[in-house]
Formats: structure tokens, sequence, C-alpha cells
């Protein structure tokens, strides 16, 4: 079943971004196990059921925990290792990854894994 919708005016898209708010701080209030919301994390970014919206990990970083940003940084690298090898300079899912793991550890306030990542 193929997603269609006109969101010319943008409703859409701002409606959705309203329930990815309440979902983050839903989880927040009472966080879920980390790796439920990992998964959930990861299912809605790469998926491939929707590429319109992505879940903000700096909204999730309380119900997520230490654990959980481990968690997801394991299976952001599981998601690359899976990838056929590069053949061109420009990789889309490379680069969403990529993307991904930038917002992991900003969230993280780690500034060592954010140093480590801009030198890749």
């Amino acid at each position: 079943m193929a997603l269609h919708a006109d969101d010319s005016n943008g409703e859409i898209g701002g409606l959705a971004h309203e329930l990815l708010a309440l979902h983050a701080d839903l989880c927040n209030a009472e966080p879920p196990n980390p790796t439920t919301l990992v998964e959930w994390l990861i299912d809605v970014r790469f998926g491939g059921s929707q590429d319109f919206w992505e879940p903000g990990i700096a909204a999730y970083t309380d119900a997520l925990g230490p654990r959980g940003l481990f968690l997801l940084g394991e299976r952001l690298n599981e998601l690359e290792a899976a990838l056929p090898p590069q053949t061109e300079a420009w990789d889309s899912p490379r680069h969403l990854i990529g993307h991904y793991r930038q917002r992991a550890a900003v969230a993280s306030g780690d500034p060592d894994s954010r140093r480590s990542i801009h030198a890749n």
C-alpha cells in the first residue's frame, strides 16, 4: 500500500511532528524498555514504510538513557554493516545512518563520541 496525501499546506506534517513530540513526552514520562524503544526508532526511520518524518533522538534522551543510546549505536552499526559495498560518492543509506548517529551522539552529551563522528 503506497502512502499518498496532499500536504501542500503542511498540515499533515505539522500533525505528524506533534504526534512524535507527544510520543517522546510520553516515553520520557514512562520509559519503555530501551530495546523496544530503539527498535521502534530504527523501524520508523529505516523500516521502509515512510521516509517523511524522523523522530528526534534528543527528544527521547531521558527515555533511552545510557543503555538505550548504546543500543541505538549498536543497531546503527548493524544497519551499516548490512549495506552492500559503497560504489558511489553519495550513498544515501550511509548518509542517513550517519545523520542518525550524529543525533545520537549529541543526545548522549558525550563530547568524545561527537568528535569521533566528525573525524570519520
